[in-house]
């Protein structure tokens, strides 16, 4: 018998977090093995800084500001890394977390293929976007994953879990 997969999108915000208690709660009441995906993206960084050409003060600083923006967002993502394998040892979960640099919407995609569940946090309701770059990630991800991707990882985790145990399935595709 093959053994359930659950993809768990990671960006490190409290959404995330609550997705991934969720994943790891769900992990261990069904035996299911969870992979956690954190993505992170080097031309945010390039965006950030706004200057295509050097100008007024050419662009050494800016590649400087960009390298150690670089290296923020690898350092980020190995906290996130760490902390999350934390989590799931702490439930005696054996889990991994893997690490990418590029669009989060394509890698995201790619890898929910090779799994059975894609587990992301969300903004509730009522809520502003959080971020211009990663709302927008989760929606699209969420309109091309539907048969894979648990309708509701929400804000309350206590409600979202009652919610997965009185569903009767959830669909795939």
């Amino acid at each position: 018998m093959n053994k359930t997969s659950i993809l768990l999108a990671l960006d490190g915000s409290e959404e995330a977090h609550h997705a991934a208690q969720l994943a790891l709660y769900l992990a261990q009441k069904a035996g299911s093995s969870v992979v956690a995906q954190h993505v992170y993206r080097y031309e945010t960084a390039w965006a950030l800084l706004g200057t295509h050409k050097a100008g007024l003060i050419g662009s050494g600083l800016y590649i400087s500001a960009y390298e150690k923006l670089c290296e923020s967002l690898r350092e980020l993502a190995g906290k996130l890394a760490e902390r999350y394998e934390d989590m799931s040892a702490a439930q005696s979960l054996e889990s991994e977390c893997l690490i990418d640099e590029g669009n989060p919407f394509e890698i995201i995609m790619q890898r929910v293929q090779e799994h059975d569940l894609l587990i992301m946090g969300h903004e509730p309701d009522g809520n502003k976007i959080s971020s211009l770059y990663e709302s927008p990630v989760r929606a699209r991800i969420a309109c091309r994953s539907l048969g894979k991707c648990l309708p509701q990882a929400t804000y309350d985790c206590a409600g979202a879990f009652s919610t997965v145990e009185n569903s009767k399935s959830v669909q795939r595709s």
